[in-house]
């Protein structure tokens, strides 16, 4: 069984998400939350890890509040930095890692998206080796949204970004970019992640041939009625997929097959909810 935890926020459904509007919070960060031994944790990792190889603080944020406006989902991130992410998800003494409550809190922002691409296939990625999560099975891009120089959290700019970098795929190339959920992967990922379904007018032989090697490994190129036997296969028994990858994977279809599928897949041992989120506390429905 996976050990990861999904929890959606907001997901699929018929009436569909207008937009998922997320943004920092002012006057709080999320330091303010640490217990006693987390500072010097986090500072300690952080030596380690710059000593070890090539690594930037940046600012991020962690995903704190959700609530539901009618179609609108409203989001709000506490800043923190990309430090205290890396001493959460990769500490360096995994005999001394950060806080119980430190841990339990962190949810980075950060977006995931599946391509559709033009002969119909919907593509997901192994990752590379030298990456984070390398050898995994991810959405076909992903990765950090980090503060921009007018501290806001721009998650459309982020997904774009990966999309050029990763992908290698113009925007002049991009059909449509649509918000799919928002959700966190507990266990792994301590992800608070818009999840994005692009289409593209490329075709799955275009985009497996020019992606970027550094970043990803292979393309599968699914149909969609293959997505509940890959995840069933990748997520639950062979659990070589990330539970950001499986959440977004998940997020491309729509209402009626994505609680078909999760609920098959639930009932296989995977570990999913849907609630809100309150200064960092899951409200289950």
């Amino acid at each position: 069984m996976n050990k990861q935890k999904i929890e959606f926020f907001a997901w699929p459904n018929d009436k569909g998400i207008t937009r998922i509007d997320a943004g920092l919070i002012r006057h709080t960060r999320l330091e303010e939350f640490y217990d006693d031994n987390d500072t010097e944790k986090i500072d300690s990792n952080w030596q380690a890890q710059l000593a070890a190889g090539n690594f930037r603080n940046l600012p991020m944020g962690s995903l704190w509040n959700t609530r539901q406006e009618n179609s609108r989902i409203v989001a709000s991130y506490l800043p923190t930095e990309y430090k205290v992410y890396n001493a959460v998800a990769f500490p360096h003494n995994s005999n001394n890692p950060p806080s119980y409550r430190l841990r339990s809190l962190m949810r980075i922002s950060s977006v995931g998206g599946v391509i559709f691409t033009s002969d119909d296939k919907i593509l997901m990625q192994k990752r590379a080796e030298g990456v984070t999560a390398a050898g995994l099975i991810d959405s076909v891009v992903a990765g950090f949204c980090v503060s921009n120089d007018k501290n806001k959290l721009d998650f459309d700019c982020a997904i774009k970004e990966k999309l050029k970098r990763e992908a290698v795929i113009d925007q002049k190339e991009v059909s449509s970019l649509e918000q799919r959920s928002l959700f966190s992967s507990i266990g792994y990922d301590f992800s608070g992640m818009i999840g994005y379904l692009v289409k593209t007018t490329l075709s799955s032989q275009e985009i497996a041939l020019r992606a970027n090697k550094k970043y990803i490994g292979s393309i599968y190129a699914l149909k969609k009625n293959e997505i509940f036997d890959f995840i069933a296969r990748h997520y639950i028994k062979e659990q070589d997929m990330t539970g950001d990858g499986c959440a977004v994977l998940l997020s491309c279809l729509e209402q009626s097959e994505f609680e078909d599928v999760v609920e098959e897949i639930k009932s296989r041992g995977a570990k999913i909810q849907f609630g809100q989120l309150s200064e960092g506390k899951f409200i289950p429905n």
